[in-house]
């Protein structure tokens, strides 16, 4: 899910993937207290259906559109791919957010937990590509890369 006017819009990715009856895990920003998680992390919640998606409504500082509740995928393990959102990448696939590290610390959690890291596609526009970026040792490369040019990647 992106944020609202800074990343890619991914409605139509998201609507693709019920579409081919894949399972839907949304993030959310969480400042509750969990095993082995930083105080503030990511959760990722399953949401059953597309309505459920486009009933999402806007909440907090960023004004997201975050899941309430719904299966964590850390009941359950099984995550395959995570569409990544950024600020910046580069052509050698390394990737910068917004500076919270909520994804870094999420994929260490998750690969700790189930000893698997899921496959991690980068999106973003033309003109989010830059030559480098300070990369530290907690930071995760991507897996594939998505450049799209001046429109919205569906």
């Amino acid at each position: 899910m992106n944020m609202p006017h800074l990343e890619v819009q991914t409605d139509g990715i998201i609507k693709s993937c019920f579409d081919l009856g894949k399972l839907v895990y949304l993030p959310r920003c969480t400042s509750t207290a969990a095993e082995g998680r930083k105080r503030h992390h990511l959760s990722m919640l399953r949401v059953p259906t597309y309505q459920q998606v486009l009933a999402l409504q806007p909440e907090g500082k960023y004004k997201l559109l975050e899941p309430r509740e719904g299966e964590d995928i850390f009941e359950s393990g099984g995550l395959d791919v995570i569409i990544v959102p950024g600020v910046a990448f580069t052509l050698l696939k390394h990737r910068m957010g917004h500076g919270a590290g909520y994804y870094d610390e999420f994929l260490t959690a998750y690969t700790e937990k189930f000893n698997h890291t899921p496959y991690l596609i980068g999106i973003g526009l033309k003109e989010q590509v830059v030559d480098s970026l300070p990369v530290e040792i907690h930071d995760w490369n991507l897996n594939s890369l998505i450049i799209g040019g001046h429109e919205p990647i569906y």
